[in-house]
């Protein structure tokens, strides 16, 4: 297409285009089915009455507030005030504790040291400590030897008074 040929038919749909928005909504064009429609609210009256006059200054605002707001319904109905209810407090509900329990062991087995009866003493190792142990015996009053066996030696935690096993590695 020549560019003549385009100017043309732009000016032409252009032209158009202005009349169309400048015909006057009265005589039944396009524009026509655009137009407001301005209805008036009587206070003393329920019934609302379409095509009704309404002073310039209520027209100006609710233009305005029309433009402000693109989806400004043509009759708005007055906002009713909201109601705030207040949030139900939801009772919160724990588990019940747990019972308290003994610390691991701070023990390691060493190694054992056989006496001539057949009972002899046990040693562990309490981080860099070694200790020697026999049945009966307190360790720093919080811990006692309860029994040595070949298996394990059961240690007593005093202030629970709870069983610990320590099992000896054969």
């Amino acid at each position: 297409m020549r560019a003549q040929t385009r100017w043309t038919l732009l000016l032409a749909a252009l032209a158009v285009t202005g009349w169309l928005a400048l015909r006057a909504p009265s005589d039944g064009g396009p524009a026509a089915a655009f137009a407001p429609t301005v209805a008036a609210v009587d206070p003393t009256q329920t019934a609302v009455k379409k095509g009704a006059s309404v002073s310039p200054a209520r027209e100006r605002q609710r233009i305005e507030s029309a433009q402000a707001d693109p989806f400004f319904p043509a009759t708005a109905a007055p906002k009713r005030p909201v109601q705030k209810i207040a949030p139900v407090p939801v009772p919160v509900v724990l588990p019940p504790p747990s019972p308290p329990s003994a610390p691991p062991l701070p023990f390691t087995y060493f190694g054992r040291v056989a006496g001539p009866s057949g009972a002899g003493s046990v040693y562990i190792a309490r981080g860099n400590d070694l200790l020697t142990v026999k049945a009966g015996e307190v360790i720093d009053g919080v811990y006692r030897v309860e029994r040595i066996t070949e298996e394990e030696i059961v240690f007593v935690y005093l202030p629970l008074d709870v069983r610990q096993a320590l099992r000896i590695p054969s």
